[in-house]
């Protein structure tokens, strides 16, 4: 054999070597890669998680706002006195639209505030739970409050405009 076939043999040794050196290193980084991503999934879904979890906590501040709203209305006023001004035609055919979103919101909250209730309760091993349980009970208490009065002033217009109408019917005879 000649010195020129030694050379190309020890060449093609030395690209062999290098060939399996870059082949695991390759495998190394594309083993790296995998790992991470299973990390970032992994990460990806505690940050899931918390938030989840957060936003039980985070929900107390935006029921609070939507209770101090003066829109919120356990149910609308407005649809009796539509009801008695301009007939009941008026009101269920197009007025219902209007008031129902309001109706369905009040609803919402109550859901909302129940399941931050339920939650809470549950999870008490988390930090401040029980602070927060506390006032989600407290807006759950001025929610009832609302509905207390809203049944008081309804049972009291009823009151007031049968005593109208009998007193009415009593003059009359």
């Amino acid at each position: 054999m000649g010195v020129l076939a030694i050379k190309c043999i020890c060449l093609n040794f030395e690209s062999y070597k290098e060939y399996v050196s870059v082949r695991q290193k390759t495998c190394a980084l594309h083993n790296a890669c995998e790992t991470l991503l299973h990390e970032q999934t992994r990460l990806t879904d505690n940050a899931e998680a918390i938030h989840e979890k957060l936003s039980y906590f985070q929900e107390l501040d935006s029921i609070k706002s939507r209770l101090k709203n003066p829109n919120l209305e356990v149910n609308s006023g407005l649809v009796n006195y539509l009801n008695e001004c301009i007939g009941i035609y008026f009101m269920s055919h197009k007025l219902s639209k209007i008031i129902q979103p309001a109706k369905e919101q009040f609803l919402a909250l109550l859901a909302k505030l129940d399941s931050c209730i339920e939650y809470m309760s549950k999870n008490s091993q988390f930090k401040d739970s029980a602070q927060f349980l506390i006032k989600f009970n407290n807006c759950l208490t001025q929610v009832l409050g609302q509905i207390k009065t809203h049944v008081m002033r309804t049972l009291e217009s009823s009151t007031n405009n049968l005593l109208g109408k009998i007193l009415l019917k009593s003059l009359k005879f």
